[in-house]
Protein backbone atom coordinates (compact mmCIF):
# COMPACT_ATOMS: atom_id res chain seq x y z
CA UNK A 1 0.00 0.00 0.00
CA UNK A 2 1.30 3.42 -0.96
CA UNK A 3 1.33 5.96 1.82
CA UNK A 4 0.39 9.52 0.97
CA UNK A 5 1.06 12.50 3.21
CA UNK A 6 -2.16 14.11 4.48
CA UNK A 7 -1.04 17.54 3.29
CA UNK A 8 -0.44 16.21 -0.24
CA UNK A 9 -3.89 14.62 -0.30
CA UNK A 10 -5.56 17.80 0.95
CA UNK A 11 -3.72 19.86 -1.69
CA UNK A 12 -4.79 17.45 -4.43
CA UNK A 13 -8.40 17.41 -3.19
CA UNK A 14 -8.48 21.23 -3.12
CA UNK A 15 -7.22 21.38 -6.70
CA UNK A 16 -9.88 18.92 -7.81
CA UNK A 17 -12.57 21.06 -6.22
CA UNK A 18 -11.26 24.44 -7.43
CA UNK A 19 -9.49 24.64 -10.80
CA UNK A 20 -8.20 28.13 -10.01
CA UNK A 21 -5.67 26.43 -7.71
CA UNK A 22 -4.22 24.48 -10.65
CA UNK A 23 -1.04 25.67 -12.35
CA UNK A 24 -1.46 27.74 -15.52
CA UNK A 25 -0.22 24.76 -17.52
CA UNK A 26 -2.85 22.46 -15.98
CA UNK A 27 -5.56 25.08 -16.54
CA UNK A 28 -4.56 25.32 -20.22
CA UNK A 29 -4.64 21.52 -20.49
CA UNK A 30 -8.21 21.54 -19.14
CA UNK A 31 -9.15 24.12 -21.81
CA UNK A 32 -7.46 22.14 -24.61
CA UNK A 33 -8.88 18.70 -23.77
CA UNK A 34 -12.26 19.29 -25.53
CA UNK A 35 -10.39 20.38 -28.70
CA UNK A 36 -8.15 17.31 -28.62
CA UNK A 37 -11.10 14.99 -27.97
CA UNK A 38 -13.13 16.59 -30.77
CA UNK A 39 -10.36 16.05 -33.33
CA UNK A 40 -9.82 12.51 -32.07
CA UNK A 41 -13.55 11.66 -32.17
CA UNK A 42 -13.99 13.25 -35.61
CA UNK A 43 -11.38 10.84 -36.91
CA UNK A 44 -13.07 7.74 -35.48
CA UNK A 45 -10.69 7.59 -32.49
CA UNK A 46 -7.94 6.02 -34.58
CA UNK A 47 -5.57 8.99 -34.82
CA UNK A 48 -2.51 8.98 -32.60
CA UNK A 49 -0.93 12.02 -31.01
CA UNK A 50 0.98 13.07 -34.14
CA UNK A 51 -2.06 13.09 -36.42
CA UNK A 52 -4.27 14.76 -33.80
CA UNK A 53 -1.59 17.41 -33.36
CA UNK A 54 -1.45 18.06 -37.11
CA UNK A 55 -5.26 18.36 -37.33
CA UNK A 56 -5.62 20.78 -34.43
CA UNK A 57 -6.37 24.42 -35.19
CA UNK A 58 -4.77 25.47 -31.89
CA UNK A 59 -0.98 25.12 -31.78
CA UNK A 60 0.30 23.05 -28.87
CA UNK A 61 3.21 20.70 -28.30
CA UNK A 62 2.80 17.19 -29.70
CA UNK A 63 2.65 15.37 -26.39
CA UNK A 64 -0.14 17.66 -25.17
CA UNK A 65 -2.20 16.66 -28.21
CA UNK A 66 -2.27 12.99 -27.20
CA UNK A 67 -5.85 11.77 -26.71
CA UNK A 68 -6.73 10.60 -23.23
CA UNK A 69 -6.58 6.85 -22.76
CA UNK A 70 -9.79 6.63 -20.80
Amino acid sequence: MVQIAPSAYRRHAARCRNQILLSRRAQRDVELMPVVEQVWNNNLQVYGADKVWKQMTVRVSRWRAAPSSG
